[in-house]
């Protein structure tokens, strides 16, 4: 039996989901445990151990299909601690149009709580400092739908330069949406004559310019971090998990747009990494 055939339950809107008790979850878990240290290694370089306590695992009910990587906090509730999920029906974020939706559309696509159990917690490797305000946990997980039919896209088999991409990724996006950047890094965005709120290509569409906020600033500042390659391989596993997804005959064509644009953004943060991605020299 497969590791893809062993395990498998159903969420309620037929996405398959594997069990806690699967072997790709047992096999991912087991990676991810192994690449504990380099979290540790990781969070101090990239300085956030003081402003926000974060934890490492993998919650597979936090992720829709064609989220391999997630940061989010745990709250505090009348039923214990709870994390967000997708809500039901909404497991995919690629066929939505946000801006177009009625009031009631967007109620019902909004994250629902989950309270955290015995299992989630098992599942988490490093778990935050949970009295501590909103502590954080990055989660990594890939759902079989996202997977596509080629066994080099399965995240257990990628190489740990791409576990590592992920992690940092979601520490430097914490830079990004508190606006405080290491003087280092500022300097350098300086230094290439960039403005302090956005990166961007010397020519191209509106739609090539990278935003202070958006993703790929995430990606260029992991980057500057020392995490170059791994960003890129990060990056370019990615693509390869959603060329898979698209050129798979079973995939709901109305997702195809999403698709189409989440590899056109993935080639554009690429573009950027390899631009804007090097060059700085970490204080010690």
């Amino acid at each position: 039996m497969s590791i893809l055939e062993s395990g498998q339950g159903k969420s309620p809107d037929g996405i398959k989901v594997p069990s806690t008790e699967s072997a790709f979850d047992s096999k991912l878990l087991e990676r991810l445990k192994d690449l504990k240290p380099k979290f540790f290694e990781i969070m101090t370089r990239m300085r956030r151990t003081v402003e926000r306590d974060i934890g490492f695992g993998s919650l597979s009910k936090a992720h829709c299909v064609e989220t391999i990587d997630m940061m989010f906090s745990l709250r505090d509730s009348e039923e214990g601690l709870v994390y967000p999920t997708p809500s039901q029906g909404y497991t995919h974020s690629l066929g939505y149009n946000y801006e177009e939706m009625s009031h009631e559309e967007l109620q019902s696509s909004m994250p629902t709580d989950e309270t955290l159990s015995e299992d989630d917690r098992k599942r988490i490797i490093v778990l935050p400092e949970t009295t501590r305000p909103l502590p954080l946990v990055i989660s990594i997980y890939q759902h079989p739908d996202f997977r596509g039919d080629s066994k080099d896209t399965l995240l257990i088999y990628a190489p740990d330069e791409v576990l590592e991409g992920l992690i940092a990724y979601n520490i430097a996006s914490l830079f990004v949406f508190d606006r405080a950047y290491p003087w280092f890094i500022t300097d350098f965005f300086e230094s290439k004559g960039l403005l302090a709120c956005q990166i961007k290509r010397a020519e191209g569409p509106k739609s090539s310019v990278f935003r202070f906020g958006s993703e790929g600033t995430h990606d260029v500042v992991a980057s500057l971090f020392g995490y170059h390659d791994q960003i890129l391989a990060k990056l370019q596993f990615m693509r390869r998990c959603a060329s898979a997804y698209a050129e798979n005959p079973n995939t709901d064509p109305s997702l195809l747009p999403g698709l189409v644009r989440l590899l056109q953004t993935t080639d554009m943060k690429i573009e950027a990494v390899k631009k804007y991605g090097t060059g700085v020299i970490i204080p010690s």
